[in-house]
C-alpha cells in the first residue's frame, strides 16, 4: 500500500513537471511567433522607407545634374569668381638631390 501512494505521489509530480514544460513550450512557441511576425512587419516598413528614401535621391540627383550643367563661365563670373593665377609648384628632380621650380603656363 505504502509503495502504491509513493507510486502515484511521483506519477503527479511527473504530470505537473510535463504538464508545466508542455505549457512553457506552448508559451514559448507563441513569444517566438510573433517575433517573427514583428519582425517581418518592421522590414517591410523599412524597405518601403528605403523605397521612397532611394526615389528622393534619384530625384535630388537628376536636379543637380540639370543645375550642374546649367552653370556657365558667365554665372560664375556673375556670382563674383575669378580665374585662377597661374600657380608654381616645387618638385624634386629626378637626378640629383636638388629641387627644381615648375611653372604652369
Amino acid at each position: 500500500m505504502n509503495t502504491k501512494i509513493q507510486q502515484f505521489h511521483i506519477q503527479r509530480i511527473l504530470f505537473w513537471i510535463f504538464s508545466s514544460l508542455i505549457i512553457l513550450a506552448i508559451l514559448l512557441y507563441g513569444y517566438f511567433l510573433n517575433t517573427a511576425i514583428g519582425s517581418v512587419v518592421a522590414r517591410e516598413g523599412i524597405e518601403a522607407e528605403m523605397s521612397r528614401v532611394n526615389s528622393v535621391i534619384g530625384d535630388l540627383e537628376s536636379e543637380y545634374l540639370a543645375l550642374k550643367s546649367s552653370i556657365t563661365l558667365d554665372i560664375a563670373y556673375s556670382k563674383g569668381f575669378q580665374s585662377i593665377t597661374p600657380s608654381n609648384f616645387i618638385s624634386r628632380g629626378v637626378f640629383g638631390k636638388g629641387i627644381s621650380l615648375n611653372e604652369t603656363p
